[in-house]
């Protein structure tokens, strides 16, 4: 409702509560009081929820009702708040917000309440004052501005949050403090909201002025025809650099340099400018001097030469800039190394003067180019050899003369002569032409000198022979042995003569034969005479042969073992001193005992009664030895009484074995052997008393000569009374044991031994037991452990515990891995004591999965070159190995093609294909490419291949440490003289603006002069220039590309010769 009005109600409300006498009690106590007519049911206050801004009031309406919800009489009401600093209530219910909150007002009568729900607002804002509407910047600049925000009675509000916008962020910002920067002149508006109020300001930014201009370089110096970057920076008063300004730039001499509108100069004749760039009324200047274009090289036609001696050879010689174009009159100078071998004109003719290699070097402005000369010797045309024919004897000599004659037959002197002979063996030539006759026969003696060979024909005879001698001329020799006699040969000089044939003959081959090399092999006791002939000339050897001395006699078998009466032959093996086997010779047979044993002449023994004999056979003195052993007559019955026995435990009964032999006579004195099968039932000493021990049946057996007899024994056991298991309790960590023990004890309280014990866990999984009683824990938790004897038990109680993770280890079988390889990883889990433990869930992760991924069970697969580290993880503890993967290896590389042909400065580009180990193609490996020769033939890092000189060359490209190759032939080239050069289109005309025809390509074609036969060159060097290169440049291959209008002479230049072609540069 409007205020006023408000006031009036509340006014009206005040005077009618006041007649009815209602006191009114709030703030803390404060009552009034109503006459009471009735008891209270309820109270209820209107209204019961409102929202008020700090400063303003509202009164509440309380209405107290009966039973039947009718007015009752007034009664004494007491008004509270529930947080007096955000809202208070009077004595009449009048409530006024203090500060922002929530608060609940209670009105209280005769034990009933109400409760009114208050929501303070803070003051509304009703407009934001700026501390400045209109900003002028300039960029880069900062101010800071503020907004205060107001109510509608103009005072300002603290704590209100206020947020900063901008117009166009591109030129300029403000932050959330209300800080404005200058980024680029224009205008925008800057605005601070607070509560959906806002305040705008002006902002207006503006560039910094240019204040000075620098040039960098500020001088500089550049060969003409090059280019040079210049840089401008303009800069405020402050020196703060100012970019995005505008340059204009301007040459003083653009005869001498020109620049572009980005500060690029060219320059266009020698000389010196001044480059100037300005900006916003201010400049700087820089000085640019243009030298002439300097030698970058020279280029030598031909590249080497291979001369005659006498012949003369002219030098073509070109100078070219760094971009290839022709330099004229250019100074050369000419330098042969060696003169001696060929020498050089001031104007380039080579002459041939000796045989020899030399260098020429030409020189042109520090620049040098060389060209290798090759000097031959006129060439021989045949080889006269005198004597062409002669006659030796064995071991003569005779003197050849060699005579090289060139093509007129002239003789040439000075030439090197290699001799040979084509049979050395019938006779040597020495180096200076001697030939020696060595052996019977005929033979060639060549003379050779520069691929030309002269012959001449020896025939070489025997001299006859005088005497033959043999040595030994006495010899002595075992039988089977061997002896090499020597015949010596000698003529009648009494020289030595070598190469003859022997004839061996034997007077006596029964006794001694003889080889044909001399050899003589002892055949039986005896004397022969060895006999050598040649050419009917003998000598002799006398050869005596002796019989060979006994060496050893062995006896087979060596042992060997007989019942009485029964015999056994024994063989006798003779051998010499070189261990051959000798028969023929007489073996005495003796036994050591002839009571136990006796042997025949011939070796049979006999055996007579039980013992032992040596039986040795003797031959010349030397002998050898057999053991005979001979035995009693064999057992044939062992019979045990009584058959069968029933005991006690504890008690014994003896038993008697009676032994008689294979014809069932008793045998007395005989060693018998007691057993018993089942020693834990009943035992049995050396004289057969057995013993009772446990409860079970056995069977006792005596054993004479591998004869037995057997009785059965029984033993009845004890009756169990109790089972006890010590200890009574245990506690054990995982992984741990305990041995119990348990005590059998009869029905009369005594210990019993040997019975069988039952052991058993009441929980397997916690802990298991063995069939001795060890206890092995396996899992927490408790088990108990049972012992039973014949169905009597005893118990013990397990608690196991779990063993905390101390540490786990973690092993590779490989830490280095090929992609696609596999690694397993075996984890060592220990507890805390370092024990190992197991059964233990292990985590595998990788921290690296795309290089290596891990499985569950440790296994590592490689994915992709890099490290990782792979983690396993047992309760919190973790363990590490580091895999490193590296790439697969390479298998082969090659090269494509794997041969190429190419003339001199011609080039091949080389195609290296690598795979790996299996096969397949592999990429982005480094290639190593390298040349055998690099005189020959070079190769750059991409493969690409260039010839040089003559000769061949094998390219390599290694990846890895593997490689393949490419051979390279360089062609030698013929040297032609340029005769003329035609370039085609012989003019043309070009636009200088547009995207086309802006440029046009020349075809140069290089002819030989009439006396190479006036064929094209397809191989020449040309070099192109333009006479106007601001006009129209032109590139080493021929396109010409227009620049600015006018005309220019394109010319193509190989050697002495040139062509031309006129191009004219017309605008658009």
């Amino acid at each position: 409702m409007p205020r006023a009005l408000h006031d009036v109600h509340h006014l009206l409300r005040a005077l009618l509560v006041t007649a009815m006498c209602v006191t009114v009690v709030a703030c803390g106590g404060e009552s009034s009081t109503k006459p009471a007519s009735g008891s209270i049911s309820s109270i209820t206050l209107s209204p019961q929820t409102l929202t008020l801004g700090v400063g303003s009031s509202v009164a509440l309406d309380v209405a107290l009702l009966d039973a039947e919800g009718q007015p009752t009489s007034p009664r004494t009401i007491f008004w509270s708040s529930s947080d007096v600093t955000i809202a208070r209530v009077s004595a009449s219910g009048l409530v006024t917000a203090l500060a922002p909150g929530a608060a609940q007002i209670s009105a209280t009568a005769e034990g009933k309440s109400a409760v009114a729900n208050v929501a303070v607002a803070p003051t509304a804002v009703t407009s934001v004052q700026l501390s400045s509407v209109e900003l002028r910047l300039t960029t880069g600049q900062r101010v800071q501005l503020s907004a205060s925000a107001r109510d509608a009675s103009g005072a300002a509000l603290s704590g209100r949050v206020v947020t900063w916008t901008v117009g166009d962020a591109s030129i300029a910002v403000v932050d959330s403090t209300g800080a404005v920067t200058a980024l680029a002149p224009g205008g925008t508006t800057v605005t601070a909201t607070s509560e959906g109020r806002t305040a705008t300001a002006a902002v207006f930014v503006t560039s910094v002025p240019v204040a000075t201009v620098a040039l960098t370089p500020s001088s500089t110096s550049i060969v003409e025809g090059q280019t040079t970057q210049l840089r401008a920076e303009t800069r405020s008063s402050s020196g703060a650099v100012l970019s995005g300004r505008t340059i204009t730039w301007a040459s003083s001499n653009a005869s001498v340099a020109s620049v572009s509108s980005s500060g690029l100069v060219t320059g266009v004749s020698t000389g010196t400018t001044i480059i100037t760039a300005s900006s916003e009324g201010r400049s700087g200047s820089a000085s640019v001097t243009i030298t002439a274009r300097p030698v970058n090289a020279i280029v030598v036609s031909p590249s080497q030469l291979s001369l005659i001696a006498g012949q003369m050879v002219a030098l073509t010689v070109q100078v070219t800039d760094a971009q290839g174009n022709l330099l004229s009159g250019r100074p050369v100078t000419y330098r042969s190394e060696s003169v001696g071998v060929a020498s050089v004109s001031t104007g380039g003719t080579v002459t041939a003067v000796a045989p020899g290699t030399t260098s020429i070097t030409v020189t042109s402005e520090g620049r040098s180019a060389s060209v290798s000369v090759v000097v031959s010797a006129v060439p021989i045309a045949s080889i006269r050899v005198s004597p062409s024919l002669a006659t030796l004897t064995v071991g003569e000599d005779t003197a050849l003369i060699a005579t090289p004659l060139d093509a007129s037959g002239a003789a040439l002197a000075g030439r090197a002569i290699a001799w040979s002979s084509g049979s050395p063996s019938v006779a040597t030539v020495s180096t200076t032409g001697v030939v020696t006759a060595v052996g019977v026969g005929s033979v060639i003696i060549l003379a050779q000198a520069e691929g030309r060979t002269g012959s001449a024909t020896i025939t070489v005879n025997a001299p006859p022979i005088a005497s033959v001698t043999v040595a030994p001329s006495t010899v002595s020799v075992d039988v089977g042995g061997t002896v090499d006699l020597a015949a010596t040969v000698r003529d009648a000089t009494g020289a030595t003569v070598f190469g003859r044939a022997v004839l061996w003959s034997s007077s006596a081959p029964s006794v001694a034969t003889v080889s044909s090399t001399g050899r003589v092999t002892a055949v039986s006791a005896g004397v022969s005479t060895i006999t050598g002939t040649v050419d009917g000339k003998s000598g002799t050897a006398q050869i005596t042969v002796s019989p060979t001395p006994i060496g050893t006699v062995t006896v087979a078998p060596t042992s060997s073992t007989l019942a009485i009466g029964g015999t056994v032959d024994f063989v006798a093996t003779v051998r010499d001193v070189n261990g051959v086997v000798v028969t023929g010779r007489t073996i005495t047979w003796t036994s050591s005992a002839t009571a136990v044993a006796t042997v025949s002449s011939t070796g049979r023994v006999t055996a007579a009664s039980a013992g032992t004999s040596t039986i040795t056979a003797t031959v010349d003195g030397k002998s050898g030895t057999a053991q005979i052993t001979v035995t009693p007559t064999p057992v044939g019955t062992v019979t045990v009484a009584p058959t069968s026995s029933s005991l006690a435990i504890g008690g014994t009964v003896d038993l008697v074995a009676t032994v008689r032999d294979v014809n069932g006579a008793v045998v007395a004195g005989r060693s018998i052997t007691w057993t018993s099968s089942a020693t834990a039932v009943a035992t049995v000493s050396s004289t057969g008393r057995v013993t009772a021990a446990s409860a079970g049946t056995s069977t006792i057996t005596a054993t004479v000569d591998g004869k037995s007899g057997t009785a059965q024994i029984t033993v009845t056991p004890t009756p169990v009374g109790t089972v006890t298991v010590a200890p009574t309790s245990s506690s054990l960590a995982i992984g741990g044991t305990v041995d119990l023990v348990a005590t059998v004890r009869d029905v009369n309280g005594a210990v019993v031994a040997g019975r069988s014990i039952t052991w058993t866990s009441s929980a397997t999984t916690v802990a298991t037991v063995s069939s001795t009683g060890r206890v092995t824990a396996a899992s927490a938790g408790t088990s108990t452990i049972t012992a039973t004897v014949d169905g009597r038990s005893g118990t013990a109680q397990i608690t196991v515990t779990p063993t905390p993770v101390g540490t786990v280890t973690v092993a590779a079988t490989s830490s280095t891995l090929a992609i696609g390889g596999t690694a397993d990883l075996v984890a060592t889990v220990r507890d805390v004591n370092g024990v190992v433990v197991t059964g233990r869930t292990i985590t595998w992760t990788s921290s690296a999965t795309a290089v290596a991924t891990v499985s569950s069970t440790g296994r590592v697969t490689a994915a992709s070159a890099g490290t990782s580290t792979i983690t396993a993880t047992v309760d919190g503890r973790s363990g590490t190995a580091q895999i490193t993967v590296t790439p697969t290896p390479i298998g082969t590389v090659t090269v494509a093609p794997a041969s190429s042909t190419l003339d001199v400065g011609g080039t091949v580009d080389l195609v290296a294909t690598v795979r790996d180990v299996n096969g397949a193609v592999v990429t982005g490996r480094t290639i190593t490419w390298s040349s055998s020769a690099v005189a020959v033939a070079a190769v750059s890092s991409a493969g690409r291949v260039t010839a040089l000189l003559p000769g061949t060359a094998t390219v390599t490209a290694s990846v890895d440490g593997k490689s393949g190759t490419a051979q390279v032939v360089v062609s030698t080239p013929v040297v032609q003289t340029v005769g003329r050069v035609t370039v085609s289109p012989s003019s043309a005309t070009i636009k200088s603006t547009g995207p086309s025809n802006r440029t046009v390509q020349l075809d140069a074609v290089v002819y030989a002069d009439s006396a190479s036969g006036g064929s094209v060159l397809t191989n020449a060097l040309v070099v192109w220039s333009s006479s106007a290169p601001l006009i129209a440049s032109v590139s080493p291959t021929g396109v010409v590309t227009a620049l600015s209008e006018g005309t220019a002479t394109i010319t193509a230049t190989s050697g002495p010769k040139g062509g031309t072609s006129a191009i004219t540069v017309v605008r658009r």
